[in-house]
């Protein structure tokens, strides 16, 4: 009488296969986790990116709402530098407005501020900077206090409306302030690509061309 006998258990061959199918869905869940992290930081870059350079667009903005307008054309101060164009313009803007905000605390300040703002390059990295000098000091003072606005921003670009059209520049010996001032931001969209974006806000100045309190 033979007896048959039970295989129990897997044989070498299904254990290899079974091993290298384990292999590949690790190896697949993991290439797919790591294209979701990549995706993910991308998107934040960007969105932070976006973020900096639209609170930033608001600062200059409102500072310029808030403009010091004088009782005399004589104290009128803007003054506006395209220091570059290439490959992207780097503007400089310099006026006067009124600001509440505590730049040296415990010191005198005015509640009217010089404001400066440009792109501080060091020839590796740029950043969108603002100077505030709290007090009145007459030339060559430019003092005041310096900090950076935006890390990702990388051009400013202002153009004045002088009631004809629009110029690049605005020279501070005008004494007296454009119809409207147009602000673009470019910034780096994330710093995979490279890839820049601009965004940019209109401010209106209709029946204020110049001082006398108008």
């Amino acid at each position: 009488m033979t007896r048959r006998r039970n295989k129990a258990g897997f044989t070498l061959v299904e254990l290899l296969v079974a091993l290298l199918m384990t292999v590949l869905l690790v190896g697949s869940a993991t290439a797919m986790l790591r294209s979701v992290a990549r995706a993910r930081e991308v998107i934040g870059t960007r969105v932070h990116g976006e973020q900096e350079a639209m609170v930033a667009l608001k600062t200059i903005t409102n500072a310029l709402r808030n403009a010091y307008r004088p009782v005399t054309d004589d104290d009128v101060l803007l003054e506006g530098v395209l220091e570059r164009s290439e490959p992207f313009p780097v503007s400089r803007v310099r006026f006067r407005a009124v600001e509440r905000r505590i730049i040296r605390a415990g010191q005198p300040e005015s509640d009217v501020h010089e404001i400066e703002f440009f792109i501080r390059d060091d020839g590796e990295h740029r950043a969108l900077m603002r100077r505030t000098d709290p007090t009145r000091n007459p030339p060559p003072d430019g003092g005041g206090v310096v900090e950076p606005l935006a890390l990702d921003v990388v051009g400013l670009d202002v153009e004045y409306l002088d009631g004809q059209k629009w110029v690049d520049r605005w020279p501070e010996t005008q004494k007296r302030w454009p119809l409207a001032i147009n602000v673009s931001l470019i910034y780096r969209a994330d710093s995979a690509s490279e890839r820049l974006v601009s965004v940019s806000r209109l401010v209106n100045f209709p029946c204020w061309s110049g001082g006398g309190g108008q």
